[in-house]
């Protein structure tokens, strides 16, 4: 049984391929952040790409752990079977053959195929991956998907077009790298939608805590600002 940890990874007909190492780090561009949630256990299935001295090696320990293969991983759901977990997903119903204690965040992103919400540190304090639960701002890498069972979810894909939030953020270009923007918006939408007339000093402590590297803090709070104004004309 190998841990695998995701470098790059691509889903098609339930098959995940994928660049791994086992029980450790062979790259420095791998952090354990990006360890997948399988419920295991895992077959690995080498693919004999051949190494740089021209021979190919068929032992998937060495090849993973020189990072000169890419390995299947098929028939990874458990042999004792994973109980189907009930999802309310921006007003659709969905159920999922998961691990209870897999992160929202991923069943969102690589089953439901909602990639709006974004991955940043995978320790809730980046707010990237930000989504509404229950209508509030709530971090999704964090949240054991069976903790959501019962609740209503919201992505940024669930935010109306017409929201005040998304008018503002395009009137004033708000976005520079745009990585950050979808738990940008989703904090503000749950942060007027519990108060519609916050304070300056308020909207600054509640949008600090989504991180943006770009530095656009300032069109956020004026962004913000239009949004309330455009919920007091309508």
């Amino acid at each position: 049984m190998y841990t695998i940890k995701e470098e790059k990874t691509r889903v098609k007909e339930n098959v995940t391929i994928a660049s791994c190492s086992p029980q450790g780090y062979a790259s420095g561009s791998i952090t354990p952040q990006h360890v997948l949630h399988f419920p295991g256990p895992i077959t690995l299935e080498d693919k004999g790409v051949p190494t740089k001295l021209g021979k190919t090696r068929k032992d998937p320990l060495w090849n993973i752990l020189h990072r000169l293969t890419i390995i299947t991983l098929r028939e990874y759901r458990t042999t004792r079977g994973v109980p189907m977990i009930s999802l309310q997903v921006n007003g659709k119903r969905y159920e999922v053959e998961v691990g209870s204690d897999v992160p929202l965040l991923w069943v969102i992103r690589e089953y439901l195929r909602l990639t709006g919400t974004k991955f940043g540190c995978g320790i809730g304090l980046c707010g990237s991956c930000t989504v509404h639960i229950d209508g509030k701002a709530r971090r999704s890498c964090q949240i054991p998907v069976a903790d959501a069972q019962g609740s209503r979810i919201t992505t940024i894909e669930g935010l109306p077009e017409d929201h005040p939030v998304k008018r503002a953020w395009i009137e004033e270009q708000v976005p520079q790298c745009g990585y950050c923007q979808p738990g940008q918006i989703m904090q503000a939408a749950a942060l007027l939608s519990e108060d519609p007339n916050p304070s300056e000093e308020r909207i600054i402590r509640v949008m600090d805590e989504i991180l943006c590297r770009c530095g656009t803090y300032p069109r956020i709070k004026r962004a913000v600002k239009r949004a309330i104004k455009e919920r007091e004309k309508s």
